[in-house]
Protein backbone atom coordinates (compact mmCIF):
# COMPACT_ATOMS: atom_id res chain seq x y z
CA UNK A 1 0.00 0.00 0.00
CA UNK A 2 1.22 3.49 -0.79
CA UNK A 3 1.11 6.36 1.69
CA UNK A 4 -1.81 7.84 -0.25
CA UNK A 5 -3.79 4.59 -0.03
CA UNK A 6 -3.05 4.31 3.69
CA UNK A 7 -4.15 7.91 4.27
CA UNK A 8 -7.39 7.50 2.34
CA UNK A 9 -8.09 4.22 4.12
CA UNK A 10 -7.64 5.93 7.50
CA UNK A 11 -9.87 8.84 6.49
CA UNK A 12 -12.60 6.46 5.35
CA UNK A 13 -12.42 4.51 8.59
CA UNK A 14 -12.42 7.56 10.82
CA UNK A 15 -14.65 10.00 8.95
CA UNK A 16 -16.99 8.18 6.58
CA UNK A 17 -18.04 5.54 9.09
CA UNK A 18 -18.73 8.26 11.67
CA UNK A 19 -20.95 9.94 9.05
CA UNK A 20 -22.71 6.79 7.80
CA UNK A 21 -25.72 5.81 9.91
CA UNK A 22 -27.74 3.43 7.72
CA UNK A 23 -27.99 -0.33 7.65
CA UNK A 24 -25.42 -2.55 6.01
CA UNK A 25 -27.14 -2.49 2.61
CA UNK A 26 -24.29 -2.47 0.08
CA UNK A 27 -26.08 -0.34 -2.54
CA UNK A 28 -27.05 2.29 0.06
CA UNK A 29 -23.51 2.25 1.41
CA UNK A 30 -22.02 2.80 -2.06
CA UNK A 31 -24.38 5.71 -2.75
CA UNK A 32 -23.59 7.25 0.65
CA UNK A 33 -19.84 6.89 0.02
CA UNK A 34 -20.18 8.63 -3.37
CA UNK A 35 -22.15 11.48 -1.74
CA UNK A 36 -19.69 11.77 1.16
CA UNK A 37 -16.70 11.79 -1.19
CA UNK A 38 -18.22 14.49 -3.38
CA UNK A 39 -19.74 16.67 -0.67
CA UNK A 40 -17.36 16.27 2.27
CA UNK A 41 -14.00 14.85 1.17
CA UNK A 42 -13.76 16.95 -2.00
CA UNK A 43 -15.99 19.87 -1.07
CA UNK A 44 -15.59 20.67 2.62
CA UNK A 45 -12.50 18.90 3.96
CA UNK A 46 -9.21 20.86 3.60
CA UNK A 47 -6.23 18.78 2.51
CA UNK A 48 -2.74 19.43 3.85
CA UNK A 49 -1.14 18.46 0.53
CA UNK A 50 -3.22 21.12 -1.25
CA UNK A 51 -2.20 23.99 1.01
CA UNK A 52 -5.22 23.42 3.27
CA UNK A 53 -7.68 23.98 0.44
CA UNK A 54 -10.42 21.55 -0.42
CA UNK A 55 -9.90 19.68 -3.71
CA UNK A 56 -12.81 21.70 -5.13
CA UNK A 57 -11.14 25.00 -4.15
CA UNK A 58 -7.80 23.82 -5.48
CA UNK A 59 -9.31 22.79 -8.82
CA UNK A 60 -11.11 26.11 -9.16
CA UNK A 61 -7.86 28.00 -8.44
CA UNK A 62 -6.03 25.84 -10.97
CA UNK A 63 -8.67 26.48 -13.65
CA UNK A 64 -8.44 30.22 -13.01
CA UNK A 65 -4.67 30.05 -13.44
CA UNK A 66 -4.07 31.22 -9.90
CA UNK A 67 -0.81 30.32 -8.24
CA UNK A 68 -1.52 28.08 -5.26
CA UNK A 69 1.25 27.28 -2.83
CA UNK A 70 1.09 23.62 -1.85
CA UNK A 71 3.28 20.65 -1.05
CA UNK A 72 2.03 17.58 -2.85
CA UNK A 73 3.96 14.49 -1.81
Amino acid sequence: MTCLQIGISRILREEFWAFYENDDNLEEMRAALRRWTSEVYNGKRPHQGLGYLTPAQYLLSFKRGESVSHAVN
